[in-house]
């Protein structure tokens, strides 16, 4: 069966068909707080997007929070029931096209060192990245791809 792509309200496809929306980073901050991610960059959180199912409900949150000038971390969380429906992945493809629009070529994030969901959502997007273990947590650098160029018709 071939896959099935929704789109959300922007006009981006999403495999799990979640809506994603821009949502204000207060609200952001207590999706993540309620799912007990509040380590890290959590407090310095400057955009952020929700996922909601039927429209209504918020049932994952990615967002971005400036750790200095130039380094920027991703955070992503998404409710235990609506794991592994890829609202992660989905998530994970906006912030990833949001950094690549403002010109970011990487995004940072940590999580525990044993917890294989992150690579696997990074994976999931056929994205690179680097990891390192420390005190068993573990940060790992997503490299942001290029924007694909389109040249219009004319142009050599």
């Amino acid at each position: 069966e071939p896959l099935r792509a929704n789109r959300d309200a922007a006009g981006l496809a999403t495999v799990s068909g979640a809506r994603i929306k821009p949502i204000h980073s207060d609200a952001a901050r207590t999706f993540l707080a309620r799912l007990g991610e509040t380590g890290g960059t959590t407090a310095l959180l400057q955009r952020a997007w929700g996922a909601f199912e039927d429209g209504t409900v918020l049932i994952g949150v990615g967002a971005f929070a400036a750790a200095t000038p130039t380094r920027v971390h991703a955070h992503i969380a998404v409710v235990p029931e609506r794991r592994r429906l890829h609202i992660g992945s989905d998530l994970l493809g906006r912030l990833v096209n949001e950094a690549a629009a403002g010109g970011l070529t990487t995004l940072a994030c940590t999580h525990p060192a044993e917890a294989t969901t992150p690579l696997g959502l990074v994976r999931s997007l056929r994205l690179t990245a680097a990891r390192r273990v420390r005190l068993q947590v573990a940060t790992m650098v997503i490299f942001v791809p290029r924007p694909a160029f389109h040249r219009s018709r004319g142009d050599s």
